[in-house]
């Protein structure tokens, strides 16, 4: 809700909504226009939810989220906001091996050389696995996965 407008189905993290909310001050004190409805999913804090064998499920339906950060320098506040909103929840950091963050509280940090060491983590163990990496990669990497687990007959 912005200036008393309800508006569904945005596409944003609530992690993102304080900014949000400035930029839209921005916007109507400068009476510049714009279509909150045309707001598209950004590159941070995106999710990608995923089935306990890493095949990719719908949003909403699983209970095992990969969420996808494309920038060293969002992860450290997105993983407070999930340790803060989600503290029932196990989480995973996935990261490249020199990405250098600082060790919250209980956080298993697990480095990586290539994105496909993903397909070794066992995601029955966590229910959010905060990844540094690219969204389209990540997401082509679990769907040629799922592929090479369901072969044709032919």
């Amino acid at each position: 809700t912005y200036n008393d407008i309800h508006y569904e189905d945005i596409k944003l993290p609530a992690l993102f909504l304080p900014q949000l909310n400035k930029v839209l001050h921005y916007l109507q004190e400068y009476q510049l226009s714009f279509e909150i409805e045309k707001l598209h999913f950004i590159d941070d804090f995106r999710p990608l939810f995923v089935s306990n064998n890493l095949t990719l499920k719908s949003f909403g339906h699983s209970e095992h989220v990969f969420i996808v950060e494309h920038s060293p320098i969002h992860l450290e506040p997105a993983l407070a906001y999930i340790q803060t909103y989600a503290t029932w929840a196990n989480i995973l950091l996935f990261l490249p091996k020199n990405t250098k963050i600082e060790p919250q509280k209980d956080t298993i940090i697990h480095y990586y050389e290539d994105l496909e060491e993903i397909k070794t983590i066992e995601v029955d163990k966590f229910n959010f696995i905060l990844i540094l990496a690219n969204y389209n990669e990540l997401s082509l990497l679990l769907e040629n996965s799922k592929q090479e687990k369901n072969p044709s007959l032919f």
